[in-house]
């Protein structure tokens, strides 16, 4: 009973130093364009409940999208705010950053299931992804509903060097790709899901 107790203390402890980490990442969202908006687990949460992931992966996952951004406080502010071209040397810090999280978050025991989708999210469903050239199910289901979510919030929200979509607009270009760069049932689960009124009002919220 002393060593349940005592893990759990534990695991609060990690927890709570999460929601730091969380709200430290927030708090520099809005100079930063590469973070992500508050309802960005909500969206996420909504494809895997349609896609039948369970309690424990839908856990996995909200840790997932807390964590994925820590490794960006490892990269250069000029480099996460750049507005012009990255350069290839940029590029490569850039694509080491789920790499950089995974590391981070490795030494904390009860997260190991959160690796692989920290790890693996920029993977593509055509195996053209990285950091390991993953394709269909090699991929795991929390990292194929974060490429969606990423992918749309970045097509909707306010960028200097382009135009932002409008969300009808993100959704057709979703389903352009499915197949290629995401999960088709993936996708179906965000167009099915657009059916719903308080599915659309998350997506409204995640424009900026």
């Amino acid at each position: 009973i002393k060593k349940l107790q005592l893990y759990e203390k534990q695991q609060k402890t990690i927890l709570g130093s999460l929601e730091f980490i969380k709200k430290l990442i927030g708090h520099y969202r809005h100079a930063l364009p590469t973070m992500h908006t508050p309802v960005y687990f909500k969206i996420a949460k909504s494809l895997a409940e349609r896609l039948q992931m369970g309690q424990d992966g839908i856990e996995n996952l909200y840790y997932a999208c807390v964590l994925h951004d820590a490794g960006a406080i490892d990269v250069p502010f000029d480099i996460l705010s750049k507005t012009s071209r990255l350069t290839p040397q940029e590029f490569k810090i850039i694509r080491d950053h789920p790499t950089r999280n995974f590391e981070l978050i490795k030494p904390v025991e009860f997260l190991k299931p959160v690796l692989p989708i920290i790890l693996y999210r920029h993977e593509k469903y055509d195996g053209t992804g990285y950091p390991s050239g993953l394709k269909r199910e090699q991929i795991p289901l929390g990292a194929r509903i974060m490429a969606i979510v990423d992918a749309f919030e970045a097509m909707v929200m306010i960028r200097p060097y382009r135009n932002k979509l409008t969300v009808e607009e993100a959704i057709e270009e979703l389903k352009r790709n499915s197949g290629t760069q995401f999960d088709p049932k993936a996708v179906g689960a965000f167009v099915e899901s657009c059916k719903e009124k308080k599915f659309r009002n998350y997506l409204s919220s995640s424009m900026k």
